[in-house]
This record gives structure tokens, sequence and C-alpha cells, in this order.
């Protein structure tokens, strides 16, 4: 389970690498560059949300709400709908 950006980053580099995909690959596709993608798969930069989302689409990671957002959601929409 992934509960913070350090295991994000594991999860992301141990994925990579299981699939075969060299560090230029990965960051041409995503466009960045393989320094940045070097230093924020090694925890020297922390990075915006949206490159960590990018990265993990690429390599086939999903993303769900976790369960109390959606009960808060629901709770939020009853007390619109009243």
């Amino acid at each position: 389970m992934i509960v913070d950006l350090e295991d994000l980053r594991a999860a992301l580099k141990a994925e990579r690498k299981r699939r075969g995909i060299k560090q230029d690959e990965l960051a041409g596709f995503a466009g960045m560059t393989v320094k940045w993608l070097s230093q924020f798969e090694n925890g020297h930069t922390d990075p915006p949300a949206s490159a960590v989302i990018r990265l993990a689409r690429l390599l086939g990671f999903t993303f769900e709400p976790p369960k109390p957002f959606v009960d808060t959601y629901e709770i939020g929409q009853d007390l619109l709908d009243r």
C-alpha cells in the first residue's frame, strides 16, 4: 500500500524497472528531463502532483478516491439535495 510520497517514488521506480523501461524513455514520454526523473526517483526533488500523476499513468497506475472522500461527497450531496 502506498501511504506517502516515498512509497510512491519507490513503487514508480520499481514498476519502471520491472517493465524494462529506461529513465530516458520514460522521461521522453512524460515530457520531462532524465535529470529531473533521476532526482525524483532518488528523493532529491519534490514534484508537482501533476508530474507524479503523469508518471504513474504512463506506468499503468490507477487512482481511486479514498473511502472517506466518497462518503463526504455523498453526505455533501445529501445536504445540497435538501
